[in-house]
């Protein structure tokens, strides 16, 4: 009889409780995550944005999500839109890939959501000899697999001059 990996470990390191042994305190709402398939989920399209596979780009998203792009709603047909006008415009976009993400997941749901995830990156623009680097931060909602609704927020500042 062959053992999975799993079941070697547990002969190994037998564990007698069965309970967890996270100790939170009693206020806490939720935990934070380093990593998760919903952070994946994040930097994968936000690296579709980069590529501009606008196939897969949609394909993170729920068919009724929202952005709230610095604080201007928009559909992710219209936030499409918008970053291909960049791209004709020759603007090549790319995207940190040391960016900071992380998962936080409420034990209750906030603002209608448990999972969110939060992005801390870094859009450059580059157009000719210009280059413009763009702070963003990012908070994805995402339900069942699926960004259902994400603010963006980040300084325009330098974007109009960089696009002439």
């Amino acid at each position: 009889m062959q053992l999975s990996l799993h079941q070697a470990y547990l002969l190994v390191n037998p564990k007698s409780e069965t309970t967890s042994t996270n100790n939170f305190p009693a206020e806490a709402d939720g935990y934070t995550l380093a990593a998760s398939d919903n952070i994946e989920l994040a930097r994968k399209s936000a690296k579709y944005i980069e590529s501009g596979d606008t196939a897969a780009y949609r394909a993170t998203y729920s068919a009724d999500a929202v952005i709230h792009e610095n604080a201007a709603d928009e559909t992710v047909s219209q936030n499409m839109a918008a970053i291909q006008a960049v791209r004709d415009a020759g603007v090549k976009i790319t995207i940190d890939s040391g960016a900071i993400y992380h998962e936080v997941v409420y034990s209750t749901p906030k603002g209608g959501h448990t999972n969110y995830v939060f992005a801390y990156m870094v859009m450059t623009m580059a157009k000719g000899g210009k280059q413009l680097k763009i702070n963003m931060h990012a908070v994805d909602a995402i339900k069942e697999g699926k960004q259902v609704e994400e603010w963006l927020f980040y300084d325009t500042k330098g974007v109009a001059e960089l696009l002439k």
